[in-house]
């Protein structure tokens, strides 16, 4: 495809890689310049991104990811399904200057900054949300849908959450046994509410701080997101003590929550629901990830995974859930089906096909499934 050719494309397509393992990056952020439009790479690197309007030979792709260096690449040199290679950004600090930073007192000056840095106002959100269960051979069942987001003010005590389904389906594959398809019970409601940590922290500090209190902080790393000094902050639990391994991404100057990660493995994990006591649990994770528009922070995308093994059929599975903001703003659509927590309401499909979507952006299948 030339740039020419390309100037009147509504969509474009590529694969995001490591520059120096060639090996795919997952999750990336991937835009047009100047826009709030976007979507992820998938778990292989590969994405599609839906332009919404004819593209101008000033544009560019604009693509991040936590640890790596901003990539922008102009539309007048970008190729069909083009390779767009990152840089690693990790910052070399000397050991010193690391152990004098306290990281507990620099996540609770991150807490008390979130009013400044998180939007106080309801915002509306629209994104794509998707849970799938495989083995080795591939997606066994996938749930997807395009999803409308309200959500109140960032310090507003029990803050009105809602999710609308403007659009869904699900897949559920020939070869799939009763025990292959349990649901993960997650949905969009679950991915863009629980999922948001900071904004339980904005509610009530106090409750979220004894949860960790005992916990062991230290720096790990310092990174860069988009030209921004993040510190990687580790909180881990005392060896007495049963809990999760947490990771806060606070930026050096302005001290913003821009991510984190939970991470249960091994005597960790605990059975949650009936279906928990078939499961013997390898991993659980959690991630989430905000994003910059205007001088405050939303919420832009979260991944779950859990890798497990059933004990009625003797396989080992992983299950995914993602959810990423496709674009700000009131869901453009009809207000949809309204869905409670842990629920989503899908149309059953026989085969994948990618013009479901229209307009809409979406995160790209896998190859393999």
């Amino acid at each position: 495809m030339t740039p020419s050719h390309l100037l009147s494309q509504r969509s474009i397509e590529g694969k995001v890689i490591d520059s120096q393992s060639s090996e795919p990056v997952p999750f990336a952020k991937v835009q047009l310049s100047g826009e709030t439009i976007g979507t992820l790479t998938n778990e292989e690197g590969r994405f599609t991104l839906k332009l919404g309007r004819s593209v101008l030979l000033s544009d560019s792709v604009v693509v991040s990811c936590l640890g790596y260096k901003v990539r922008k690449v102009g539309i007048y040199e970008y190729r069909s399904d083009a390779i767009i290679r990152l840089l690693p950004s990790q910052i070399e600090l000397k050991a010193v200057e690391i152990l004098a930073i306290n990281g507990e007192e620099l996540l609770k000056e991150a807490i008390k900054k979130i009013p400044v840095n998180c939007n106080q106002k309801p915002e509306e959100l629209t994104g794509f949300y998707r849970e799938r269960v495989k083995d080795g051979l591939g997606s066994l069942q996938f749930v997807e849908g395009v999803v409308g987001v309200l959500k109140d003010g960032y310090t507003k005590k029990d803050p009105k959450h809602e999710a609308f389904i403007a659009k869904g389906r699900s897949f559920i594959s020939p070869q799939a046994t009763s025990t292959d398809t349990t649901p993960l019970n997650n949905g969009p409601h679950a991915m863009t509410l629980e999922a948001d940590y900071v904004r339980f922290f904005a509610s009530d500090a106090v409750q979220e701080l004894r949860r960790i209190k005992g916990y062991k902080f230290s720096v790990e790393r310092v990174i860069q997101l988009n030209s921004i000094y993040v510190y990687v902050l580790l909180c881990t639990p005392p060896e007495t003590q049963v809990g999760e391994d947490l990771r806060f991404y606070i930026t050096q100057d302005t001290k913003v929550i821009v991510a984190y990660e939970v991470v249960k493995t091994g005597g960790n994990l605990a059975y949650h629901n009936a279906v928990d006591r078939y499961r013997k649990y390898s991993l659980v994770k959690y991630t989430a990830q905000y994003a910059q528009q205007n001088g405050l922070w939303y919420f832009a995308q979260s991944h779950y995974e859990m890798d497990y093994l059933d004990m009625r059929s003797g396989r080992f599975y992983k299950a995914t859930s993602d959810y990423v903001t496709t674009q700000l703003g009131r869901l453009p659509a009809a207000e949809g089906i309204k869905v409670r927590q842990n629920q989503i309401i899908p149309r059953t499909v026989g085969k994948y096909d990618p013009s479901y979507w229209d307009q809409f952006n979406y995160i790209r299948q896998l190859e393999t499934d």
